[in-house]
């Protein structure tokens, strides 16, 4: 396991070197978000997402949410209509995560469950990059076990997961709430975090 500390993209370009080893050798690796802490891999490696989901214990049958480094890259992966495109370009970078249609299906069949994929650009610019690192995409679930809540501490998540093979730290997370999950076409909320279902209604409203 590899620890490294990077408070901004810039400081984390520097270890580009390892992490996109760790990327050629289906690495799995831990990073801070804006909301929670997360662990990521890459989105079109299967080895690499059974690792990830062994070491959360997670159900493989339910979809992974990704992290993207920017509105485009979102858009290379997923199906946006007129609503997904307005609450995007409100509530990004931030926490709100968009359920849509499965665009790009080089992306491994285990991300997007029943065809759809659950994609967010996050405020957090060390997210971003890391995210960027992966090519603009980056699997971003909670660091917990699943069904436990997510963990804060780094050192404590190392004890947690010893099969990791980075882990980023930074001081740069919110802390608290994980992301809002909003389902675009069926209008509805899948679950509720920092961002409500009134700020979404009010900006869908207002278009």
């Amino acid at each position: 396991m590899e620890i490294i500390s990077a408070g901004s993209a810039a400081e984390l370009k520097a270890h580009s070197d390892a992490i996109r080893s760790a990327i050629a050798n289906h690495g799995v690796i831990v990073f801070p978000t804006d909301t929670v802490n997360g662990i990521g891999c890459s989105i079109y490696d299967d080895i690499a997402i059974k690792r990830l989901i062994n070491l959360k214990g997670r159900d493989a049958s339910k979809g992974l949410p990704v992290l993207v480094s920017s509105l485009d890259a979102a858009k290379q992966l997923a199906g946006f209509n007129d609503k997904a495109e307005v609450l995007a370009r409100e509530f990004w970078p931030g926490a709100l995560t968009l359920l849509l249609p499965l665009k790009n299906k080089a992306v491994n069949p285990r991300i997007a469950a029943s065809g759809r994929i659950a994609v967010r650009m996050p405020g957090s610019e060390v997210a971003r990059a890391v995210a960027e690192e992966f090519g603009g995409a980056v699997v971003g679930t909670s660091a917990n076990e699943s069904g436990k809540e997510p963990i804060d501490d780094f050192d404590e998540i190392a004890k947690r997961f010893p099969g990791i093979d980075i882990i980023v730290k930074s001081c740069s997370i919110r802390g608290g709430a994980s992301s809002t999950i909003f389902d675009v076409a069926g209008g509805r909320m899948v679950r509720e975090g920092w961002i409500t279902l009134q700020q979404i209604r009010g900006v869908l409203d207002g278009e």
